[in-house]
């Protein structure tokens, strides 16, 4: 038997923020949160929300050259890393670690 708990965007972001308060901006959160009802939709399940395995596989980047410089990556843009990232912005955006 499971007990499923259903977040809304805020109580989402809460727990982030419990979790790892350093780790995501408040548009980081934001877009998550988007990104991950948006997953939900479209493989029509329930997704399981593991703060802690989102802080461990996600890291947000504020833009391309801190992207490359903590990845060894030559990437010119941020749309160049938009088919596997998540992005917030034109600049920033989520990507696995």
């Amino acid at each position: 038997m499971a007990i499923i708990r259903e977040l809304s965007r805020s109580g989402f972001i809460g727990e982030l923020k419990k979790c790892c308060p350093n780790n995501f901006s408040d548009s980081g959160m934001d877009r998550l949160y988007e990104y991950q009802e948006e997953l939900s939709k479209h493989l029509w399940c329930v997704l399981d929300f593991d703060p802690v395995g989102v802080c461990c596989e996600l890291w947000e980047y504020s833009d391309i050259e801190e992207y490359n410089e903590e990845n060894g990556t030559e990437y010119e843009d941020a749309q160049d890393v938009a088919g596997f990232a998540c992005m917030i912005d034109d600049k920033a955006f989520l990507a696995h670690i």
